[in-house]
């Protein structure tokens, strides 16, 4: 204390009768391992019990604890200093000391917050059929007969379910008959020779025609097709509703569509009928925090192009803009059929080993076989990567001794509109939700969705198992940490 009160505030020391006239070095060191040792045993206690308490779901109470110690010690540290500061003395402090000092100490705080502090991200996940296509209704209307149930394969434009709508119908037969009376009306007015109202009646009848063909259309789309091959896996099942909110109203349909009890339901525009598996093997869907996304590349934005999975090969289904896919010879449309002499059928194909490292100093170059769209010839193509898709390590609530690893294959455009209901902190997951009139659970906070294929114990995994994901994120400073838990923790409102 007499040091810091001498080089950094300028305060003469009082002579100390205990101070030891030789080996004041050691003695000062002595002093600051000291310190340093009380802070490591503070950890450390800390540490034990908030590991004790956690599987008690007493977490906070160790929080709470290692709080109240650190701001205590702190809180005395700077009561010494301000009392050190305040005493009488005949000299004053010396101005050019405390600036150094002042500075110096800024600098080392901004050091240490631009020092990149590598740490994990956690997130929930969930698992579904990999690549699956959700297959929702065109248009609204009553669900007929018995439709494909889950388990069934299909082939691509088998029907899966049939609606019907008695108003389009109707509608559908009354402009029918409209056409004809127009038509009948262009004939009288040709036969009577007035050009006016045969050009009014013409119009009309277009007009008509028109309104038809779109009515036509819906009526084909009550019709739903599969888009493609695959087994039928049934839609998230939806609650039923809180008795408080239809207190004047008939219960709606709940569960799935596919269910017996729900034949001849009417379903809404847009209602998720089912699902389609196209393989066997699984994928997880992480929902990760918008203050993480810019930190997660997806395998689509290492490649630079998006892709369909299909039995002879990836369908490239868009180009991604300012990626290497914009200066390749590579055209959506474009089917890619084997990497390095070897066939792929889908996405995760073209990723390379979760061991290898893969950046601009250190390029992995792929050997593509591309066949065009348009001419439908083959050719070689080269891709270079300069960045590896993020590393999710996987952990099932179900499998907690096991760790699985894959790469981030896809990462939703758009902030997700509702989350799975597993995942909701309602339910035992971690994320917070609010609850919609319709029993759907809203995110509080923007979230997305990213897929990481599962390629091992296929045979363990079944649709809505939960489990933790964590990912690894180098590029941010100790600021950028402590700024983050500043906005998830505290949230003003004006």
């Amino acid at each position: 204390r007499d040091w810091f009160g001498w080089y950094c505030l300028g305060i003469e020391a009082k002579p100390d009768p205990f101070m030891p006239e030789t080996g004041r070095v050691g003695f000062v060191l002595f002093a600051i391992a000291a310190g340093l040792y009380r802070w490591f045993i503070l950890a450390a206690i800390l540490v034990f019990l908030y590991t004790v308490l956690k599987p008690y779901g007493l977490q906070s109470v160790g929080i709470a604890l290692a709080i109240v110690s650190i701001t205590t010690i702190l809180f005395n540290l700077l009561l010494n200093i301000y009392k050190q500061v305040t005493a009488p003395r005949i000299e004053p402090l010396s101005r050019p000391k405390i600036a150094f000092s002042l500075g110096l100490f800024m600098t080392l705080v901004a050091m240490a917050l631009a020092v990149p502090l590598p740490l994990h991200v956690e997130a929930m996940f969930l698992i579904e059929p990999h690549d699956v296509r959700h297959v929702y209704t065109a248009t609204s209307g009553r669900l007929e007969g018995k439709p494909a149930q889950p388990g069934d394969t299909v082939e691509s434009g088998d029907t899966l379910a049939v609606l019907s709508n008695p108003a389009l119908q109707l509608e559908q037969i009354r402009l029918e008959q409209q056409n004809e009376v127009q038509l009948i009306r262009v004939s009288v007015a040709n036969a009577l020779d007035d050009r006016p109202r045969e050009e009014m009646a013409r119009a009309n009848r277009q007009s008509t025609r028109s309104q038809l063909d779109e009515f036509q259309k819906q009526i084909q789309r009550m019709t739903v097709r599969a888009p493609h091959s695959g087994t039928v896996v049934a839609a998230p099942l939806v609650p039923l509703p809180p008795l408080e909110s239809r207190p004047d109203q008939l219960t709606a349909w709940h569960g799935t569509p596919l269910d017996d009890r729900n034949r001849n339901c009417f379903l809404p525009e847009r209602t998720h009928l089912l699902s389609i598996a196209p393989d066997s093997e699984y994928q997880a869907v992480v929902v990760i925090d918008q203050g993480d996304r810019n930190d997660m590349v997806s395998a689509e934005e290492a490649l630079g192009f998006a892709g369909n999975s299909g039995p002879d090969g990836l369908t490239v289904s868009s180009i991604l803009a300012t990626t290497s896919g914009t200066r390749i010879d590579i055209r959506p449309g474009d089917r890619i059929t084997s990497r390095d002499g070897k066939p792929i059928t889908r996405l995760a194909d073209l990723l390379p080993g979760t061991e290898e490292t893969i950046s601009k100093a250190v390029p992995k170059t792929l050997r593509l076989s591309v066949q065009g769209k348009a001419d439908g010839d083959t050719r070689d193509v080269t891709l270079t990567l300069t960045r590896s898709p993020t590393l999710v390590e996987l952990k099932f609530d179900h499998l907690p001794d096991r760790t699985y690893q894959g790469f981030i294959e896809k990462i939703s455009r758009r902030d997700l509109d509702f989350v799975p209901e597993l995942l909701s902190n309602k339910l035992g997951g971690e994320v917070a939700t609010a609850t919609d009139r319709q029993g759907r659970e809203r995110p509080l906070s923007p979230a997305y969705q990213a897929t990481v294929l599962l390629r091992e114990d296929s045979p363990l995994l079944k649709t809505g198992l939960r489990g933790r994901s964590r990912f690894l994120v180098e590029t941010r400073t100790a600021y950028q940490w402590i700024y983050r838990w500043y906005r998830s923790t505290f949230k003003f409102r004006l």
